[in-house]
């Protein structure tokens, strides 16, 4: 489904701007691109990685803030 997911967007935005098929090449090229750049990682590493940045919804007494990148007791 994450996969598939740019495609769609991709063949969805093509069609409304009137070109169907350079979304369509697009979408294909873009999910292409993320498969390979996804198997060649660990499993969950985008989801440490947008954690990271501050871009993952994670809230909860047991999460740190991801802007916080020095710890001292």
């Amino acid at each position: 489904m994450d996969e598939f997911v740019p495609f769609m967007v991709f063949m969805v935005a093509g069609n409304m701007l009137g070109q169907f098929f350079l979304g369509l090449g697009a979408g294909w090229a873009v999910s292409h691109l993320y498969r390979c750049y996804k198997n060649t990682r660990p499993d969950g590493y985008l989801l440490h990685f947008f954690y990271w940045l501050g871009l993952a919804g994670c809230t909860g007494l047991t999460f740190v803030n991801p802007y916080k990148r020095s710890f001292e007791p």
